[in-house]
Protein backbone atom coordinates (compact mmCIF):
# COMPACT_ATOMS: atom_id res chain seq x y z
CA UNK A 1 0.00 0.00 0.00
CA UNK A 2 1.08 3.58 -0.66
CA UNK A 3 -0.20 6.41 1.51
CA UNK A 4 -0.17 10.14 1.05
CA UNK A 5 -2.51 12.95 0.14
CA UNK A 6 -4.00 14.61 -2.90
CA UNK A 7 -5.22 18.12 -3.57
CA UNK A 8 -8.84 18.01 -4.62
CA UNK A 9 -10.59 20.45 -6.94
CA UNK A 10 -11.09 23.16 -4.32
CA UNK A 11 -7.65 23.06 -2.80
CA UNK A 12 -8.41 20.89 0.23
CA UNK A 13 -5.85 18.19 0.96
CA UNK A 14 -7.45 14.81 1.58
CA UNK A 15 -5.77 11.62 2.74
CA UNK A 16 -5.67 8.54 0.55
CA UNK A 17 -4.24 5.07 0.44
CA UNK A 18 -3.86 2.88 -2.63
CA UNK A 19 -1.76 0.16 -4.17
CA UNK A 20 1.82 0.71 -5.24
CA UNK A 21 2.43 2.42 -8.57
CA UNK A 22 3.20 -0.89 -10.25
CA UNK A 23 -0.43 -1.90 -9.69
CA UNK A 24 -1.91 1.35 -10.96
CA UNK A 25 -2.93 1.46 -14.63
CA UNK A 26 -0.14 3.43 -16.32
CA UNK A 27 -1.32 6.95 -16.92
CA UNK A 28 -4.91 5.83 -16.29
CA UNK A 29 -4.86 4.56 -19.84
CA UNK A 30 -5.57 1.02 -20.92
CA UNK A 31 -4.65 0.86 -24.57
CA UNK A 32 -5.85 -2.70 -25.03
CA UNK A 33 -9.39 -1.74 -24.02
CA UNK A 34 -9.09 1.91 -25.05
CA UNK A 35 -10.04 3.15 -21.57
CA UNK A 36 -8.99 6.65 -20.53
CA UNK A 37 -9.96 8.45 -17.33
CA UNK A 38 -9.63 12.22 -16.94
CA UNK A 39 -9.90 14.79 -14.16
CA UNK A 40 -12.09 17.81 -15.01
CA UNK A 41 -11.07 19.63 -11.82
CA UNK A 42 -14.54 20.76 -10.73
CA UNK A 43 -15.29 22.66 -13.92
CA UNK A 44 -18.74 22.85 -15.45
CA UNK A 45 -19.20 20.17 -18.07
CA UNK A 46 -21.92 22.43 -19.56
CA UNK A 47 -20.15 25.80 -19.63
CA UNK A 48 -16.82 24.27 -20.60
CA UNK A 49 -18.04 21.31 -22.60
CA UNK A 50 -15.53 21.96 -25.37
CA UNK A 51 -12.75 21.44 -22.81
CA UNK A 52 -13.78 17.86 -22.13
CA UNK A 53 -12.50 15.34 -21.32
CA UNK A 54 -9.97 17.24 -19.16
CA UNK A 55 -6.54 16.40 -17.79
CA UNK A 56 -5.18 12.90 -18.15
CA UNK A 57 -3.55 11.79 -14.91
CA UNK A 58 -0.33 9.95 -15.75
CA UNK A 59 2.39 7.72 -14.35
CA UNK A 60 1.37 6.83 -10.85
CA UNK A 61 -0.19 10.03 -9.58
CA UNK A 62 -2.05 8.16 -6.90
CA UNK A 63 -5.29 10.09 -7.04
CA UNK A 64 -7.67 7.62 -5.49
CA UNK A 65 -10.95 8.62 -7.16
CA UNK A 66 -9.31 8.60 -10.60
CA UNK A 67 -7.77 5.20 -9.96
CA UNK A 68 -11.03 3.71 -8.67
CA UNK A 69 -12.99 5.21 -11.54
CA UNK A 70 -10.51 3.86 -14.05
CA UNK A 71 -10.74 0.35 -12.62
CA UNK A 72 -14.54 0.52 -12.67
CA UNK A 73 -14.54 1.48 -16.34
CA UNK A 74 -12.09 -1.31 -17.16
CA UNK A 75 -14.50 -3.80 -15.56
CA UNK A 76 -17.29 -2.52 -17.82
CA UNK A 77 -15.09 -2.65 -20.92
CA UNK A 78 -14.05 -6.23 -20.15
CA UNK A 79 -17.69 -7.24 -19.63
CA UNK A 80 -18.73 -5.74 -22.97
CA UNK A 81 -15.82 -7.38 -24.77
CA UNK A 82 -15.74 -10.79 -23.08
CA UNK A 83 -19.38 -11.48 -22.17
CA UNK A 84 -21.42 -9.48 -24.66
CA UNK A 85 -18.76 -9.84 -27.38
CA UNK A 86 -19.93 -6.52 -28.76
CA UNK A 87 -18.37 -5.18 -31.92
CA UNK A 88 -18.66 -1.40 -32.48
CA UNK A 89 -20.34 -0.37 -35.74
CA UNK A 90 -18.55 0.24 -39.02
CA UNK A 91 -15.35 -1.43 -37.89
CA UNK A 92 -14.57 1.27 -35.33
CA UNK A 93 -12.73 0.59 -32.08
CA UNK A 94 -14.56 0.67 -28.77
CA UNK A 95 -13.53 3.61 -26.58
CA UNK A 96 -14.33 4.29 -22.94
CA UNK A 97 -13.75 7.90 -21.96
CA UNK A 98 -14.78 9.37 -18.62
CA UNK A 99 -14.25 12.64 -16.77
CA UNK A 100 -14.52 12.82 -13.01
CA UNK A 101 -14.79 15.90 -10.77
CA UNK A 102 -17.42 17.55 -12.95
CA UNK A 103 -20.02 20.11 -11.85
CA UNK A 104 -23.11 21.45 -13.55
CA UNK A 105 -22.76 25.14 -12.71
CA UNK A 106 -19.46 27.02 -12.74
CA UNK A 107 -18.22 27.90 -9.27
CA UNK A 108 -19.83 24.90 -7.59
CA UNK A 109 -17.88 22.08 -5.98
CA UNK A 110 -20.67 19.53 -5.63
CA UNK A 111 -22.80 17.87 -8.30
CA UNK A 112 -24.76 14.86 -7.12
CA UNK A 113 -25.21 13.23 -10.48
CA UNK A 114 -23.59 11.64 -13.50
CA UNK A 115 -24.59 11.33 -17.13
CA UNK A 116 -23.67 10.07 -20.57
CA UNK A 117 -23.04 12.63 -23.32
CA UNK A 118 -24.12 11.13 -26.64
CA UNK A 119 -22.47 13.76 -28.83
CA UNK A 120 -19.14 13.47 -27.00
CA UNK A 121 -19.28 9.70 -26.51
CA UNK A 122 -18.18 9.87 -22.90
CA UNK A 123 -19.42 9.80 -19.32
CA UNK A 124 -19.13 12.62 -16.78
CA UNK A 125 -19.28 12.10 -13.02
CA UNK A 126 -19.98 14.47 -10.18
CA UNK A 127 -19.13 14.30 -6.50
CA UNK A 128 -20.69 15.08 -3.14
CA UNK A 129 -19.60 15.99 0.35
CA UNK A 130 -19.30 13.25 2.96
CA UNK A 131 -17.83 14.28 6.32
CA UNK A 132 -15.94 17.24 4.87
CA UNK A 133 -14.53 15.23 1.96
CA UNK A 134 -15.65 15.10 -1.65
CA UNK A 135 -16.57 11.62 -2.83
CA UNK A 136 -16.73 10.89 -6.54
CA UNK A 137 -19.73 9.13 -8.04
CA UNK A 138 -17.26 7.33 -10.31
CA UNK A 139 -16.06 5.26 -7.36
CA UNK A 140 -19.35 3.30 -7.49
CA UNK A 141 -19.17 0.37 -9.91
CA UNK A 142 -22.90 0.30 -10.62
CA UNK A 143 -23.04 4.04 -11.36
CA UNK A 144 -20.13 3.79 -13.78
CA UNK A 145 -21.61 0.75 -15.51
CA UNK A 146 -25.02 2.42 -15.78
CA UNK A 147 -23.62 5.45 -17.60
CA UNK A 148 -21.48 3.47 -20.03
CA UNK A 149 -24.40 1.22 -20.86
CA UNK A 150 -26.37 4.32 -21.76
CA UNK A 151 -23.62 4.74 -24.31
CA UNK A 152 -24.10 1.19 -25.57
CA UNK A 153 -27.87 1.71 -25.70
CA UNK A 154 -27.38 4.82 -27.80
CA UNK A 155 -24.98 3.08 -30.13
CA UNK A 156 -27.35 0.16 -30.71
CA UNK A 157 -30.99 1.22 -30.16
CA UNK A 158 -30.87 5.03 -30.00
CA UNK A 159 -33.88 5.12 -27.68
CA UNK A 160 -35.92 8.32 -27.73
CA UNK A 161 -35.49 9.63 -24.19
CA UNK A 162 -39.12 9.97 -23.17
CA UNK A 163 -42.09 7.73 -22.44
CA UNK A 164 -41.60 3.99 -22.56
CA UNK A 165 -38.59 4.15 -24.89
CA UNK A 166 -36.79 6.44 -22.44
CA UNK A 167 -37.73 4.15 -19.57
CA UNK A 168 -36.25 1.24 -21.54
CA UNK A 169 -33.03 3.22 -21.93
CA UNK A 170 -32.86 3.60 -18.16
CA UNK A 171 -33.87 0.01 -17.49
CA UNK A 172 -31.38 -1.63 -19.84
CA UNK A 173 -28.63 0.52 -18.30
CA UNK A 174 -29.77 -0.61 -14.84
CA UNK A 175 -29.97 -4.28 -15.82
CA UNK A 176 -26.49 -4.40 -17.30
CA UNK A 177 -25.10 -2.44 -14.32
CA UNK A 178 -26.54 -5.00 -11.90
CA UNK A 179 -25.09 -7.83 -13.99
CA UNK A 180 -21.63 -6.24 -14.05
CA UNK A 181 -21.72 -5.60 -10.30
CA UNK A 182 -22.77 -9.16 -9.43
CA UNK A 183 -20.87 -10.92 -12.18
CA UNK A 184 -18.49 -12.78 -9.89
CA UNK A 185 -21.12 -13.85 -7.35
CA UNK A 186 -22.32 -17.29 -8.52
CA UNK A 187 -25.14 -17.47 -5.96
CA UNK A 188 -27.95 -15.24 -7.20
CA UNK A 189 -29.46 -15.40 -3.71
CA UNK A 190 -26.51 -13.26 -2.60
CA UNK A 191 -26.83 -10.62 -5.31
CA UNK A 192 -27.21 -6.97 -4.43
CA UNK A 193 -30.13 -5.60 -6.44
CA UNK A 194 -29.87 -2.10 -5.02
CA UNK A 195 -28.45 0.58 -7.26
CA UNK A 196 -26.38 3.44 -5.86
CA UNK A 197 -26.61 2.03 -2.35
CA UNK A 198 -25.17 4.41 0.25
CA UNK A 199 -24.47 7.05 -2.36
CA UNK A 200 -26.68 9.76 -0.89
CA UNK A 201 -26.94 10.59 2.78
CA UNK A 202 -30.24 9.49 4.30
CA UNK A 203 -31.18 7.44 1.22
CA UNK A 204 -30.67 3.68 1.13
CA UNK A 205 -30.39 3.47 -2.65
CA UNK A 206 -31.31 5.24 -5.86
CA UNK A 207 -33.15 2.25 -7.31
CA UNK A 208 -34.07 -1.21 -6.16
CA UNK A 209 -34.44 -3.65 -9.05
CA UNK A 210 -35.94 -6.30 -6.77
CA UNK A 211 -38.40 -3.96 -5.04
CA UNK A 212 -38.89 -0.81 -7.15
CA UNK A 213 -41.51 0.49 -4.72
CA UNK A 214 -38.73 1.00 -2.15
CA UNK A 215 -37.63 3.89 -4.36
CA UNK A 216 -41.15 5.05 -5.17
CA UNK A 217 -41.18 3.38 -8.56
CA UNK A 218 -44.02 1.26 -9.95
CA UNK A 219 -43.46 -2.48 -10.35
CA UNK A 220 -46.47 -3.24 -12.56
CA UNK A 221 -48.14 -1.70 -15.60
CA UNK A 222 -51.21 -1.12 -13.43
CA UNK A 223 -49.24 1.71 -11.84
CA UNK A 224 -47.64 3.13 -14.98
CA UNK A 225 -47.65 6.93 -14.76
CA UNK A 226 -47.70 8.92 -18.00
CA UNK A 227 -46.27 11.88 -16.09
CA UNK A 228 -43.80 9.82 -14.08
CA UNK A 229 -40.86 10.18 -16.41
CA UNK A 230 -38.20 7.78 -17.59
CA UNK A 231 -36.57 7.47 -14.17
CA UNK A 232 -39.90 6.45 -12.64
CA UNK A 233 -41.53 3.97 -14.99
CA UNK A 234 -38.37 1.99 -15.65
CA UNK A 235 -39.07 0.21 -12.36
CA UNK A 236 -41.68 -1.90 -14.17
CA UNK A 237 -39.23 -3.27 -16.71
CA UNK A 238 -36.57 -3.62 -14.01
CA UNK A 239 -38.89 -5.85 -12.01
CA UNK A 240 -39.55 -8.00 -15.09
CA UNK A 241 -35.79 -8.43 -15.46
CA UNK A 242 -35.51 -9.39 -11.79
CA UNK A 243 -38.28 -11.97 -12.22
CA UNK A 244 -36.50 -13.40 -15.24
CA UNK A 245 -33.00 -13.58 -13.77
CA UNK A 246 -34.20 -15.17 -10.51
CA UNK A 247 -36.47 -17.75 -12.14
CA UNK A 248 -35.72 -21.37 -11.27
CA UNK A 249 -36.54 -24.86 -12.45
CA UNK A 250 -38.94 -25.57 -9.59
CA UNK A 251 -36.26 -27.39 -7.64
CA UNK A 252 -34.34 -24.33 -6.50
CA UNK A 253 -31.87 -24.27 -9.39
CA UNK A 254 -31.61 -20.92 -11.14
CA UNK A 255 -32.15 -21.00 -14.89
CA UNK A 256 -29.87 -18.04 -15.59
CA UNK A 257 -26.58 -16.64 -14.38
CA UNK A 258 -24.97 -13.25 -14.94
CA UNK A 259 -23.43 -14.26 -18.26
CA UNK A 260 -26.46 -15.94 -19.82
CA UNK A 261 -28.76 -13.12 -18.67
CA UNK A 262 -26.37 -10.54 -20.12
CA UNK A 263 -26.23 -12.35 -23.47
CA UNK A 264 -30.02 -12.52 -23.53
CA UNK A 265 -30.63 -8.83 -22.83
CA UNK A 266 -27.83 -7.78 -25.17
CA UNK A 267 -29.30 -9.73 -28.07
CA UNK A 268 -32.73 -8.29 -27.21
CA UNK A 269 -31.30 -4.77 -27.17
CA UNK A 270 -30.08 -5.28 -30.72
CA UNK A 271 -33.69 -5.85 -31.79
CA UNK A 272 -34.97 -2.56 -30.34
CA UNK A 273 -35.10 0.96 -31.76
CA UNK A 274 -35.84 4.62 -30.99
CA UNK A 275 -39.59 4.23 -30.36
CA UNK A 276 -39.61 0.76 -28.76
CA UNK A 277 -42.05 0.17 -25.91
CA UNK A 278 -42.10 -2.32 -23.04
CA UNK A 279 -44.04 -4.87 -25.11
CA UNK A 280 -41.39 -4.61 -27.82
CA UNK A 281 -38.75 -5.45 -25.24
CA UNK A 282 -40.73 -8.51 -24.16
CA UNK A 283 -40.94 -9.68 -27.76
CA UNK A 284 -37.25 -8.97 -28.28
CA UNK A 285 -36.23 -10.96 -25.20
CA UNK A 286 -38.41 -13.90 -26.28
CA UNK A 287 -36.96 -13.83 -29.79
CA UNK A 288 -33.44 -13.51 -28.39
CA UNK A 289 -34.01 -16.59 -26.24
CA UNK A 290 -35.23 -18.55 -29.27
CA UNK A 291 -32.10 -17.55 -31.16
CA UNK A 292 -29.84 -18.49 -28.26
CA UNK A 293 -31.62 -21.84 -27.87
CA UNK A 294 -30.23 -22.93 -31.24
CA UNK A 295 -26.83 -21.27 -30.82
CA UNK A 296 -25.14 -20.75 -27.46
CA UNK A 297 -27.84 -22.65 -25.55
CA UNK A 298 -28.28 -25.50 -28.02
CA UNK A 299 -26.93 -28.05 -25.52
CA UNK A 300 -28.74 -26.50 -22.55
CA UNK A 301 -31.31 -28.93 -21.15
CA UNK A 302 -33.25 -26.03 -19.57
CA UNK A 303 -33.73 -23.93 -22.71
CA UNK A 304 -37.47 -24.69 -22.90
CA UNK A 305 -37.87 -23.77 -19.24
CA UNK A 306 -35.98 -20.54 -19.92
CA UNK A 307 -38.50 -19.56 -22.60
CA UNK A 308 -41.41 -20.22 -20.25
CA UNK A 309 -39.71 -18.26 -17.47
CA UNK A 310 -39.29 -15.24 -19.75
CA UNK A 311 -42.99 -15.19 -20.63
CA UNK A 312 -43.91 -15.51 -16.96
CA UNK A 313 -41.49 -12.76 -15.89
CA UNK A 314 -43.17 -10.20 -18.14
CA UNK A 315 -46.68 -11.50 -17.41
CA UNK A 316 -46.10 -10.87 -13.70
CA UNK A 317 -45.57 -7.14 -14.25
CA UNK A 318 -48.39 -6.69 -16.75
CA UNK A 319 -46.24 -6.41 -19.88
CA UNK A 320 -48.47 -8.70 -21.91
CA UNK A 321 -49.51 -9.28 -25.49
Amino acid sequence: MQAGNYLNCIGITNNFSCQSNSEIPSGLENNGLNVRTYNFECRSYIDEIDSLPGELRVNGLCYQPCVMAHRNVIAVAEFIRDILMHDPPNGTQARYISSINCVQESGETEWENSCWLDDYEQAVFGQHWVKEQLHSWATYQDIVAHEFFHGLNYQIAKFTYLGESGALDESYADIFAILVTNRYQPDINQWNWKFGQGLLEGVDCIRDVENPSNCRQPDNMEHYDDDGGVHHNNGIHNRAAYNLITSDDGQGNFLFNANSAAQLFYLALRKLGPTSRFIDSRRAVVQAAKTLSITRWRNDSTKIEKLRAIEKAFDQVGIVE
